[in-house]
């Protein structure tokens, strides 16, 4: 699978991407099917070993879609979404129908 790639596994509601050259696999599940939010931690290869937090979002509209933003700590130690900080991930395999999606 290449960087910044999806598959998507509908009846499962799972989406397994590649970013930065790791493999992370997000239960969608976890948030409201139609606008799914999660997190994932990722090394930032910039800074050694430090780690980046990310926020995904798996929305369906017309078609599934699915990006990630970078997260930032404030003054006050809260974690905030920059979405001018914004990675699309192309979901390249879909298995599994809308209906298995959304009826589970």
């Amino acid at each position: 699978m290449k960087n910044n790639t999806a598959i998507l596994l509908k009846k499962e509601r799972l989406i397994v991407f590649k970013f930065r050259d790791e493999t992370f696999c997000v239960d969608l599940a976890e948030g409201d099917l139609d606008d799914s939010w999660n997190s994932i931690v990722s090394v930032d290869k910039k800074n050694g070993t430090a780690n980046k937090v990310f926020d995904t979002n798996f929305y369906w509209e017309e078609i599934p879609n699915f990006c990630l933003y970078g997260v930032h700590e404030n003054q006050e130690g809260q974690m905030l979404v920059d979405t001018s900080e914004e990675y699309p991930i192309e979901i390249v395999k879909q298995y599994g129908t809308k209906k298995q999606y959304f009826n589970n």
